[in-house]
């Protein structure tokens, strides 16, 4: 799967980018594409997917989802569309290892809900989080973050590819993979 689209509308500053995880906020983000005035996308999966949502939820430009969460997450994972169904799958694994996680939905890529983000990220360690529009996030720690600080950057929107710099600490925490303490 490519992101290419994605991409491609997230770089107009106007338009409107929703992505949503399920049939029931596929719904609902129709409705908030027929109310947008200018450019709008909504990116639809055709697999088929478990429904996440009650009928009764509600969806708005601009916001996200806490799938998943508790007083103790100490990893958060954001994730859209059919991305998000793997979240869940990972939130599945990390809890058998003991790894709490908090999993949002961030359904609305465009207008970002950056503040409302940075609010969700609560003890994970994450302190905030930016985008911009060339496809480039940074997600930083805060001082009580037990995890590196990880910087994804978009290589090729062609390829579709993604590449990963990290910074690890001198000692990587031992529930942290490729760990030599765990």
């Amino acid at each position: 799967m490519g992101l290419e689209d994605l991409s491609m509308f997230l770089a107009m500053p106007e338009a409107l980018v929703l992505y949503p995880g399920d049939a029931v906020s596929c719904d609902r983000l129709v409705r908030e594409t027929a109310r947008h005035v200018g450019i709008s996308y909504l990116r639809t999966t055709r697999d088929k997917t478990p429904v996440l949502y009650g009928n009764d939820e509600e969806f708005s430009a601009g916001g996200l989802k806490v799938l998943r969460r508790s007083e103790r997450d100490r990893v958060l994972i954001v994730a859209a569309g059919i991305t998000l169904h793997e979240a869940l799958r990972a939130h599945g694994i990390l809890k058998d290892r003991g790894i709490p996680a908090r999993i949002v939905d961030l359904y609305s890529l465009q207008p970002l809900p950056a503040a409302e983000l940075a609010r969700r990220c609560g003890r994970t360690g994450f302190s905030r989080t930016e985008a911009s529009r060339r496809g480039s996030s940074t997600c930083t720690r805060c001082s009580r973050c037990p995890l590196p600080s990880w910087r994804g950057r978009r290589r090729s929107a062609a390829a579709g590819s993604w590449s990963l710099r990290t910074t690890m600490p001198a000692r990587s925490p031992p529930w942290f993979p490729g760990s030599s303490a765990g």
